[in-house]
This record gives structure tokens, C-alpha cells and sequence, in this order.
């Protein structure tokens, strides 16, 4: 079953909300509370692509991770997705 552009964006979202937390030095417990969530689990859903994320959910992201909507949602900005290796 091929991928939606809309997947492709709910796992681009997840992978940045993760590495602006872990650029930030939050568990996923401290940033689920932040949010508002009720566990952690919703936030690894969110993080792993399987989950998507509402507007409301992503202003409070863009607040608790102190990243503008850019860093989230603009597919050509590289956030923690650059990869270099001597040997390619």
C-alpha cells in the first residue's frame, strides 16, 4: 500500500517534534505533560509517524520545544535529517 503525502507529513512532523525534544534534553513523560497528553504512548505514536498531530497540538509543540512552525512543517529545511558518511 503506497504512502500518502499526508503519512509522509504525519511521520516528517513526529520525527522533528522527537529531535527537538532530544535536542532539548526532554523525556517523552516530561513533554507529554507539557502538552497535555494523558501518557507517554501518545507521544511515541506522534514521534513514530502513526499518529498525527492537530493544530492545537502543534502550537503547544512550537511553545514547549521553542521551534517555529517552520522547523516542523517546511519539507526542504534539514532538522536532524542530514546524513554524512566518508564511505558513500
Amino acid at each position: 500500500m503506497p504512502s500518502t503525502a499526508m503519512d509522509q507529513f504525519a511521520v516528517q512532523v513526529g520525527l522533528r517534534i522527537k529531535a527537538a525534544r532530544e535536542a532539548t534534553r526532554i523525556t517523552q513523560e516530561d513533554l507529554s505533560k507539557r502538552i497535555g497528553f494523558n501518557d507517554r504512548q501518545t507521544l511515541a505514536a506522534i514521534e513514530a509517524g502513526v499518529r498525527k498531530v492537530t493544530a492545537e497540538e502543534l502550537v503547544r509543540f512550537m511553545d514547549a520545544l521553542s521551534r517555529d512552525l517552520e522547523f516542523f512543517t517546511d519539507p526542504f529545511r534539514l532538522a536532524a535529517e542530514a546524513r554524512f558518511s566518508f564511505r558513500a
